[in-house]
């Protein structure tokens, strides 16, 4: 089984509770969809939209990048 590696936020908006018809209201803390090329991160009281992330050992990448490096769909979900 590969080892998961670790996602930095290096920037990030204010956490906020609006709800999006998009992004599940039952997500676990730690979730994370892509949107629109905006990362958002499930915290306790809602989503937390990220500008920039870096992956263990690699450099820092915009929400497109991150999206587009590692083949992730709009939409889709991941765990940390």
């Amino acid at each position: 089984m590969p080892r998961k590696k670790k996602i930095q936020i290096i920037e990030m908006d204010s956490p906020f509770d609006h709800q999006y018809p998009e992004l599940p209201n039952n997500a676990e803390s730690g979730v994370i969809y892509i949107l629109d090329n905006i990362i958002y991160v499930k915290v306790k009281d809602g989503w937390l939209p990220v500008k920039q992330v870096r992956v263990e050992n690699k450099a820092t990448r915009n929400p497109e990048d991150f999206r587009n490096g590692y083949q992730i769909k709009n939409g889709q979900g991941y765990f940390q």
